[in-house]
């Protein structure tokens, strides 16, 4: 006979695989009658949607390199500093995590307009779409980078610097234990350029992703969006495999450290090129601001904007937060069964974060778009099932890390000397509540900015900020967008503010 935690865990699994798997396995399903001969033409695109695809890759690689040497090298300046620069750049990098690409882009299009070249063809716009897209997602690769460097033994740190320089131990030591974390961070930033289309597409730059949504949009008919989407997707979960590993790695390593942060002497170059990097990760920080405050200056602009965006605003705010409050409730036991078997679940988890936000639109409008006895399809439940497809995988992740750093021995006292309901709610609970916290403050900061998904599923009437600000952004940057691009701004800052207070490892 099952137990209740038993039922509850698969209760869990059922609804997380609804909510995360539900668009993708429907659309699926769609395509078992397609024959395998047909089946293998997707899979190899014709020529040019095989150049688009080529031309997506190289990109992607691009901001993959560039985000994560960039990450990287800041982290290591800012993991043994406390100067100004380093704290400013921690705090950059926090306040900017959850800021979408398109934003970014609002701070450089004027710039890159102006640049000689920028024509349809030019070199000079994908130059563009890559240092957009390498500093909105700068903040990732710092933060995986960061991560790595203070769960290292801060004391066998210090035995290393006395047998060699810390040039060699940078090279030797620091480098070689970074390598999983470096992955990781790149193959973050490679999968999420693959998916995200917006950027490219603010520059007259089209990718891959940009295809998929184009053929939905044209045809409607799902199953060709998900064959389009073939070589797309099976890129992303190739992308996932170092990724996958380094979550799992994370889950499992207790924190070390134990040492006082002591600059690296390495001198000449390469301490300023580290410098250079932490001063880029501020860069991004200061661009918004600044053409914010250009912008937006004028306070009729404010006016204008909130009288314009009070509602998509409001429904944006509401929309993350059901999206946050449902996904933490599965994500919490799905948590637990990732620690005990931390294999092939993983896979489970993390597949759907591989997928093309258009995809998952497509696949929504395909699994709801018929008749039921509740009215699902073309009203606002559509945005919020979007979020949930997209950023529910997120929660269970981010719990299983935070579980993971718990103090078994406390979890055992509890599980001896009391029932498993009061063990629960008066020991685990409470001890789980701050990675709750974080967990619910990422899908809510990340779905606050979705764009993808809620430009197929947005019913009549009931758009999103995301959606209202991207739409603005195609006739270029004005006073306006520049305030609802604040609005949106702040209320993700303050949602990140928020998850850094929370996200505390046990001392």
């Amino acid at each position: 006979m099952k137990t209740l935690g038993q039922i509850a865990t698969a209760a869990s699994f059922a609804i997380f695989l609804l909510m995360a798997w539900g668009p993708i396995l429907a659309l699926f399903s769609a395509t078992l009658s397609v024959p395998h001969a047909e089946l293998a033409g997707w899979l190899i695109p014709g020529a040019r949607r095989g150049w688009i695809l080529a031309q997506t890759i190289v990109y992607a690689m691009a901001v993959a390199f560039f985000a994560t040497a960039t990450g990287t090298a800041a982290a290591l300046y800012c993991w043994r500093r406390n100067d100004l620069l380093s704290a400013t750049a921690r705090r950059a990098a926090l306040l900017t995590a959850a800021i979408p690409p398109y934003l970014h882009a609002l701070a450089w299009l004027p710039i890159s307009a102006a640049l000689p070249g920028h024509g349809a063809g030019e070199v000079t716009g994908w130059l563009s779409a890559v240092w957009v897209q390498g500093l909105a997602l700068l903040p990732f690769c710092f933060g995986l980078a960061y991560f790595a460097l203070k769960d290292l033994d801060g004391h066998g740190i210090e035995a290393a610097r006395i047998y060699g320089s810390d040039r060699k131990m940078l090279l030797r030591i620091l480098l070689p234990l970074l390598r999983p974390a470096c992955l990781a961070a790149a193959s973050l930033a490679l999968l999420l350029t693959l998916a995200d289309h917006s950027v490219p597409s603010l520059f007259s730059r089209s990718t891959y992703a940009m295809e998929v949504f184009e053929e939905f949009s044209a045809s409607h008919d799902a199953r060709r969006a998900l064959l389009t989407s073939l070589p797309l997707v099976l890129a992303g979960i190739l992308t996932l495999i170092p990724l996958a590993r380094f979550w799992r790695n994370a889950a499992q390593r207790p924190r070390s450290g134990g040492a006082k942060p002591v600059a690296l002497e390495i001198g000449g170059l390469a301490s300023l090129l580290l410098r250079s990097a932490a001063a880029l990760a501020v860069l991004p920080a200061f661009a918004l601001f600044a053409i914010l405050l250009r912008e937006a200056v004028h306070p009729a602009l404010w006016a204008q904007a909130i009288t314009a965006g009070a509602g998509d605003l409001a429904t944006s705010a509401e929309v993350a937060a059901l999206a946050a409050l449902v996904a933490i409730l599965p994500a919490l036991l799905v948590s637990r069964s990732l620690n005990a078997s931390p294999g092939r679940l993983w896979w489970l988890i993390s597949v759907p974060l591989a997928m093309p936000s258009a995809l998952v639109g497509a696949g929504l409008i395909w699994m709801w778009n018929r008749d039921l006895p509740i009215e699902i399809y073309g009203v606002f439940w559509m945005l919020v099932l979007a979020a949930l497809a997209r950023f529910a995988p997120l929660a269970a992740l981010v719990l299983a890390v935070w579980r993971s750093r718990l103090d078994p021995a406390l979890l055992e006292a509890a599980a001896v000397f009391g029932s498993p309901p009061r063990a629960f709610f008066r020991v685990e609970l409470p001890m789980l509540s701050p990675g709750i916290a974080a967990g619910c403050a990422a899908v809510f900061a990340l779905s606050l900015a979705e764009l993808g998904a809620s430009l197929l599923v947005a019913p009549p009437g009931r758009g999103t900020l995301a959606l209202r600000i991207f739409n603005y952004l195609h006739y270029g940057a004005s006073g306006v967008v520049a305030a609802l691009s604040f609005c949106l701004m702040a209320s993700t800052a303050g949602v990140m503010l928020l998850t850094a207070k929370l996200w505390k490892t046990q001392r």
